[in-house]
C-alpha cells in the first residue's frame, strides 16, 4: 500500500487537510489518534493563537482561550460534518472561544492588535473599504516628530478597538487583521455577504466614534473644546 504522504517520487509531503481529517476519523489507539491529530494542531496553531491574541489582547486569556480552543476542536470533531472546510471549522470553534470570553466581562478594556495589523495593506478581494490603518492621518514627509505623533494615534486606535462590541470587533479583526474577504467571514460567521458588508460598516462607524471618545479623554474637556474652535476656525 502507497503511503499517501508521499509524491509520485517517493518524496515526503505535507498532508492535506482532508487526508489529516480521514486519519483522525480512523483512528483507533491512543497512539494513532495521537499520530494523526498531531499534524492538525501544528498546522492551526498559530492562527488560533493569532486570532486569540487579536481578540483578547496580550495577557493570560490568550493562553488559556487558545488552549481552550484546541480542546473544544478535539473534543467536538464529532461535529465537523464536511460542509465547511476544517480550517474555517477551527477559526469558528477559536472565534466563539474568544467571543464568549469577552461577553462574560464587557467592561474588559482589552489591547487587541499590534502595530502590525494596523500597518498591515488590505486584503485585495472581497470588496473596498477602509482598514484599521486608513483610520489614521497620512504624513506626506517622515520626521521624527511625525513618527510620534503616528505612534500616539495607533495607540488611539488600539485602545478604541477595546471599547467595541465583542460581534463588531471580530468582523473588523477577521476583515483587516486576519485578511479574510466578505465570502470567507460570511461562510465562518454562517450568516450572508450582505450582513457582513453592514456590520463591516457598523464596526467601522463605531470605531471612529470610539477613537474620538478615547481622544477627548485624554486631552480633557478643556483640551477637546480649544481643539473643536481651532478645526471651526480654520
Amino acid at each position: 500500500m502507497s503511503d499517501p504522504s508521499a509524491n509520485l517520487n517517493g518524496e515526503l509531503r505535507e498532508p492535506s487537510d482532508d487526508e489529516i481529517v480521514a486519519a483522525i476519523r480512523a483512528a483507533e489507539t491512543p497512539d494513532e489518534i495521537r499520530a494523526a491529530w498531531e499534524p492538525l494542531l501544528i498546522r492551526y496553531q498559530p492562527m488560533m493563537h493569532s486570532l486569540c491574541r487579536q481578540m483578547l489582547g496580550q495577557s493570560g486569556q490568550t493562553e488559556d482561550a487558545c488552549h481552550d480552543a484546541m480542546v473544544r476542536v478535539m473534543r467536538g470533531f464529532h461535529t465537523f460534518d464536511d460542509k465547511a472546510k476544517v480550517s474555517t471549522w477551527i477559526y469558528r470553534v477559536t472565534m466563539n472561544c474568544c467571543l464568549s470570553r469577552l461577553r462574560k466581562d464587557t467592561r474588559r478594556k482589552a489591547r487587541v492588535v499590534s502595530e502590525s495589523t494596523l500597518n498591515r495593506p488590505k486584503p485585495g478581494s472581497g470588496g473596498s473599504g477602509a482598514s484599521l490603518s486608513d483610520l489614521l492621518p497620512q504624513s506626506r514627509e517622515p520626521s521624527a516628530a511625525g513618527s510620534v505623533e503616528q505612534s500616539d494615534q495607533r495607540a488611539l486606535v488600539i485602545e478604541a478597538l477595546g471599547h467595541l462590541d465583542p460581534d463588531l470587533r471580530s468582523v473588523l479583526l477577521l476583515r483587516d487583521a486576519q485578511s479574510l474577504d466578505y465570502a470567507q467571514i460570511a461562510e465562518l460567521l454562517e450568516v450572508r455577504v450582505g450582513t457582513i458588508k453592514s456590520r463591516i460598516f457598523r464596526a467601522r462607524l463605531a470605531l471612529r466614534q470610539a477613537v474620538e471618545r478615547v481622544r477627548a479623554g485624554r486631552l480633557g474637556p478643556n483640551e477637546s473644546a480649544s481643539n473643536e474652535d481651532d478645526e471651526q476656525s480654520e
